[in-house]
Parts: structure tokens; C-alpha cells; sequence
């Protein structure tokens, strides 16, 4: 299969390269030691099984490299992991002509890119995203961070890396809660970008579940989802306004990711973000009752659910921390129709306590196990 290259302009001009065995790949070999003379791979425990020491291997022959590994999991993507990332570079006298190349899944690239973002005011990044949530979202668009105590992504930056390079063959070894993560973003592409889109990845799904859906197939809905995010990045870059459509669903979903102290899968606070958000829409901003049931259907996956119900105060404080937030409101990036968002002058829209409480009800009520 050819390379499919995505030019992407923003927040700088690179490349978004797609292909079969692009990992391992003399292109990508090949692009890595124009760029710099001394890369470290910053790679999670689980990826760094997996394909950690092939890659080392396979790039040590040609420059210097270096390796540091993290622990697994968002709980990780915090100061402490950062600070050992920039320790051991200063350890291993990497300067500002090093690269950054992240190898893992959104997690990483987002630390990996703010550690090069940051280190020597910026420094080369390369990203190979292994998990279907990084090929189609988490990779995309140039946003960088960290989590605190007080919120997800709380600290970061809109960098771009130098290149990203995507090989679906590195799919093969997800576990389904990762497939579910990624097939969630890329169901939330399909409700910003209309119905016809929402139509076609519906298909797709059903035809995943069959385990009908080829290769070359999912490949293409990878391309798609990229475009769909690197088409809105590219019109707002700095999230003034259309890029904060890719926030639907991500108020609440990040609220649920605290709560639970990251121990749901992304994926599944996404889907539950979704019809939440939708169901907000639904009660007070206009949205259509069709519309809504469109929504919950094509969000409907493996009828998965939280663990308990949510406290409707500690939750609500949740989302006051919330960085899209200004002051003490809440805002979310509501729809109103598929591809058609509720505000269309700046794109989000606040919602108070009364509307909050409301989504929170008919959130326990369909998707908690007591």
C-alpha cells in the first residue's frame, strides 16, 4: 500500500505520513537522521515491549540513540514523568539540534511533545502513534499537556510536531478497550462533520464488529478522521473559535476521567460525553429529538457503563476546573445538529448549574451499574 501525506499547516507546516510498515521503513529512517544526529524514543512500558527495542535497534545503527521508558496508564502523564524525561536528557547531554521521537499512544505524545516543546525553548519532535485514539485525534493538531490534581491537561502548549508518522499494521496488537478508545473519537469526527459522515462510520463500526473491515478500510477511516481534525486545526489553530467543536462531548468526558481518577478508558468517557452533551442540547439549546437518538445510537458501544453513580456536587466542582472554563462558568461545545454546532459565532455555550444537574440525572439513570 502507497503512503498516503496529509500536508498539515498549522500550527506549522508538516507532514502527516500514512502507511503499512512506515515505522520500520527506510523513509522514515532516513527522515529521522536529517533531522538530528541524536534522538531519544519516549515510550510507555507496554509499547516499549512491544516494538521499544526493534526501533532502538533499528535506528541505533545510524545515529545516536536514546530510550527512556514511563509506566503505562493517564495517571502517568503528570509532572513527575516529565521531570524524569527532562532529567535524563540533561543526564545524556541532549541539546537543542535532539529530537523527541514519541512512540505510544496519546499519553506520550502528548508529554513527549511538551517535553520538546519546552526543552531548550523547542526542539525537534517526531510522533508514531501506536493506538487508533493517537492516529485519529490525540496526535492531531498539535496540542501538548499534562494532567494535575486540579484537571486533565491542565498544563500544555499548541506545538506542533516536526512530522507524525502513522502505520496502521501497529493496530495489531490493541487490546478492545483501546480499539473502543479509539473508535469513540473517531464517532465524535463523524457528529461534527454531518450526516453523511455519521452514516458511513456506523457502517464501518458495524462492519468491525463482524471483523469484515479490511485492512485498506481502516486505513482509509484513519485518513478521513485525520483530515476531519487537521481540516478545523487548520481554519483555528489556537482554539478561538471553529476548533472548539472537537471539544463536543469533552467537557463531560474529562469530568468523568477525574472523577474516577482516570481508571475509565478515554473512549468510554467520550461516548458517555457525547450522548450527555447531546441529551444537554436536546433539553435546552434546541437540538431535535432525531438528532439526539442519531447521536445515541452511533455512540452505543459493547454497552459499557461506569462503575457507580456520580455525586452530583463533588462532580459539578469537577467541572468548574474545567481550562475551557471562564470564571465560575461552565461551557461545553454543543451541537445542534450533525455538523452543525449549537453556537456558530464562537462555539461553545455555558451551561448553568440547573442544566448540569439535569444531564447528571439521566447520566445515572443510563449509564452507571447501581
Amino acid at each position: 500500500m502507497s503512503t498516503v501525506t496529509i500536508a498539515a499547516t498549522a500550527p506549522k507546516k508538516h507532514n502527516i505520513h500514512i502507511a503499512l510498515s512506515a515505522l520500520f521503513s527506510i523513509d522514515f529512517c532516513s527522515y529521522i537522521c536529517t533531522i538530528s544526529t541524536k534522538c531519544i524514543i519516549v515510550t510507555d512500558a507496554n509499547v516499549a515491549r512491544l516494538y521499544g527495542d526493534r526501533l532502538y535497534n533499528f535506528l541505533n545503527e545510524h545515529l545516536v540513540v536514546k530510550m527512556i521508558v514511563i509506566a503505562a496508564g493517564e495517571q502517568y502523564k503528570n509532572r513527575a514523568s516529565v521531570e524524569k524525561i527532562e532529567d535524563y536528557m540533561q543526564e545524556h547531554n541532549f541539546g537543542s539540534s535532539s529530537c523527541v521521537l514519541a512512540l505510544g499512544g496519546g499519553v506520550i505524545t502528548d508529554m513527549a511533545g511538551f517535553v520538546a516543546a519546552t526543552y531548550h525553548r523547542g526542539i525537534k519532535a517526531v510522533y508514531v502513534p501506536t493506538t487508533l485514539l493517537a492516529m485519529t485525534d490525540a496526535a492531531i493538531g498539535g496540542k501538548t499537556g499534562i494532567n494535575t490534581a486540579y484537571g486533565k491537561n491542565k498544563i500544555g502548549t499548541i506545538t506542533a510536531p516536526d512530522s507524525i508518522w502513522l502505520d496502521p499494521l501497529l493496530l495489531n496488537t490493541l487490546s478492545q478497550s483501546q480499539w473502543d478508545d479509539g473508535w469513540a473519537e473517531i464517532k465524535k469526527h463523524a457528529i461534527i462533520s454531518g450526516e453523511a459522515q455519521v452514516y458511513q462510520i456506523k457502517h464501518s463500526y458495524s462492519k468491525y464488529l463482524r471483523q469484515s473491515l479490511s485492512t485498506a478500510e481502516l486505513t482509509e477511516i484513519i485518513t478521513n478522521s485525520c483530515k476531519i481534525k487537521n481540516d478545523i486545526v487548520t481554519k483555528d489553530p489556537l482554539e478561538l473559535g471553529a476548533r472548539r467543536l472537537l471539544n463536543f462531548g469533552h467537557t463531560i468526558a474529562h469530568g468523568l476521567e477525574s472523577y474516577f481518577s482516570y481508571q475509565i478508558s478515554h473512549g468510554l468517557a467520550v461516548l458517555i460525553g457525547c450522548v450527555t452533551e447531546a441529551y444537554l442540547a436536546k433539553s435546552y439549546f434546541g437540538m431535535s429529538k432525531t438528532t439526539f437518538i442519531k447521536i445515541k445510537e452511533l455512540c452505543s458501544q459493547n454497552n459499557q457503563l461506569l462503575p457507580y453513580k456520580i455525586n452530583t456536587t463533588e462532580f459539578i466542582a469537577i467541572l468548574r476546573r474545567d481550562k475551557k472554563n471562564n470564571n465560575n462558568d461552565i461551557y461545553c461545545s454543543l451541537m445542534l445538529g450533525l455538523g452543525v454546532c449549537y453556537n456558530q459565532s464562537d462555539f461553545i455555550a455555558a451551561v448553568n448549574k440547573e442544566q448540569i444537574t439535569v444531564a447528571i440525572e439521566y447520566l445515572n439513570n443510563n449509564y452507571t451499574t447501581f
